[in-house]
């Protein structure tokens, strides 16, 4: 029996679209260009499962200045002239609140929002009248990285197609994603206080740096919250922000070229600073908000919703999984045993090769499970499938999986998860799988968790499909659930998602604050 095969011993936690999908061969040709140390990591334990009253406590309050600039926005055509949004006279001004380390942001479409650099997640208004949403910053980042890399070939690609008919410079891509292969070289041009910035002959941005009278106060922090609010929420090439950054002001205009799927002949966009008005209160936003919307929702959502928050009464144990382990041998029922076996290590992580002495007690006994399997045509069917996981065919997985779909336990929990991954992969190439199946890639994946909320590698598969699924904030909730959730155990799988923010940090440092300012939890 190959134990190794299926994830006992080194199991496939490596695999998947989150390290082994469009980001991680981009990072080839991405990582040439930045700095992969690992920088100081925000804690998950800010997502939604806690309330906003201990937010606002572990992450140190919201002291510091803070200041609302107001802008007049407008866009006009390039090709036609025509202006659409704001007429730059109208006196309905663009207004954001930038605070040492966050931007209150009034205009966005499902209301403001809260960008909160310290703790690297989004807080916006919803219909509840007392809660937020509350979502990671990677979900985004990891969306933007995984379309520039997509569409660029990990930044190879000068000119990108985009439909059938559309190309644009990978420039162009670059602003809209906040993403860049390598530096590129922009020429400036000073005429008084005017910086026309260009890229070869064509002029992409001029920056207007007339000093107000509150330049001074609107420097440093507020200054650093600005661009990474831009990265955020504007079509400004990441090269062009840190332009602004060097030149150490915030611009009393800007007015910069946008080419886009929207506007394949491109646009101007102009920003005009109005005013700056100093605000230190507590961000609006948080008035008479007490919670956050869980972002998972039904039986599934209350389960984690339980297991995050430490209520579940029963916490599996070495000594647990051994029992149940040896209730299947004595049941004569070797394959629900290797089920167990397996989903004993998604909770704790593959066996070790020498497992004489281990602690871990159902690694242990793995020579005994062989013995009882020899012969018993259910055992060896379902060996056979996870010995070719990642091959096996539809038939195959279904004939040795669906005993053990219904049944109750880790045996259960095992199969679902499974059961699931498997045939989310045959989907991709036969949708007509999942016409077919009892179930589908969530349900089981749904299933597992509901029969087992405790071990850490179903969230990061729930994870891993959430992702595929083009569900990126929804991914990241999962990492972030598991990571923080009191009875939920972190396995190596889980291990990985720092790993992936550290990268994601270190393509797109724009979205974050400097490593050296990011959040320590307040004591």
């Amino acid at each position: 029996m190959n134990i190794a095969r299926y994830g006992i011993i080194s199991g496939p936690i490596l695999s998947g679209p989150i390290l082994s999908g469009p980001i991680l061969s981009g990072l080839a040709a991405l990582a040439l260009t930045t700095s992969l140390s690992t920088p100081v990591f925000a804690d998950p334990a800010f997502g939604p499962h806690i309330d906003l009253a201990t937010y606002i406590d572990q992450r140190g309050g919201f002291e510091g200045p803070a200041w609302t600039l107001s802008f007049e926005h407008s866009a006009r055509h390039i090709s036609t002239g025509a202006v659409e949004g704001q007429q730059p006279q109208t006196e309905s001004p663009y207004r954001v609140r930038f605070g040492q380390d966050y931007a209150l942001d009034f205009n966005q479409e499902r209301g403001p929002c809260l960008i909160d650099f310290k703790t690297e997640r989004t807080l916006c208004d919803s219909a509840q009248a007392t809660a937020l949403t509350n979502t990671s910053f990677f979900g985004p980042v990891r969306r933007n990285i995984d379309t520039y890399v997509g569409l660029s070939q990990s930044g190879q690609r000068e000119i990108i197609q985009f439909g059938a008919n559309q190309t644009f410079e990978r420039f162009w891509l670059e602003a809209a994603m906040g993403v860049r292969a390598t530096q590129v070289e922009l020429s400036v041009t000073l005429e008084g206080d005017l910086h026309h910035l260009s890229r070869g002959e064509e002029r992409v941005a001029t920056l207007d740096f007339t000093a107000s009278d509150n330049q001074a106060a609107l420097d440093g922090h507020v200054l650093t919250s600005f661009t990474r609010w831009a990265s955020h929420n504007l079509t400004l090439h990441p090269d062009i922000l840190a332009y602004i950054t060097e030149v150490g002001h915030i611009p009393s205009a800007m007015t910069f070229k946008v080419v886009s799927p929207e506007s394949p002949q491109g646009r101007m966009e102009h920003w005009q600073l109005t005013s700056a008005t100093p605000n230190p209160d507590l961000p609006e936003l948080l008035n008479d908000k007490t919670s956050f919307i869980f972002p998972i929702e039904g039986e599934v959502g209350d389960v984690i919703e339980h297991a995050a928050a430490g209520l579940f009464s029963y916490r599996p144990t070495q000594e647990s999984f051994l029992s149940e382990f040896q209730d299947a041998l004595g049941e004569e029922d070797p394959a629900k045993a290797l089920l167990i076996a397996h989903q004993e290590a998604f909770h704790f992580g593959p066996c070790p090769r020498e497992t004489i002495g281990s602690s871990r007690l159902v690694c242990a006994s793995l020579q005994g499970l062989t013995n009882a399997g020899v012969g018993n045509a259910r055992f060896e069917a379902l060996n056979d499938v996870l010995m070719r996981l990642g091959q096996v065919n539809y038939v195959d997985l279904e004939a040795a999986l669906s005993p053990y779909l219904n049944a109750d336990g880790h045996a259960g929990a095992g199969a679902n998860l499974i059961y699931g991954l498997e045939l989310s992969r045959l989907a991709q190439s036969d949708t007509t799988l999942i016409e077919d199946s009892a179930l589908s890639p969530q349900s089981a994946l749904n299933a597992a968790l509901l029969k087992d909320p405790m071990a850490g590698d179903t969230y990061w598969y729930l994870a891993q499909h959430a992702i595929a699924s083009g569900n990126y904030d929804q991914g990241w909730a999962y990492l972030d659930l598991a990571r923080a959730g009191a009875q939920i155990e972190k396995t190596p799988a889980l291990d990985q998602a720092e790993a992936i923010e550290s990268r994601l940090k270190a393509l797109a440092p724009g979205f974050f604050l400097p490593s050296e300012e990011n959040l320590q939890i307040s004591e």
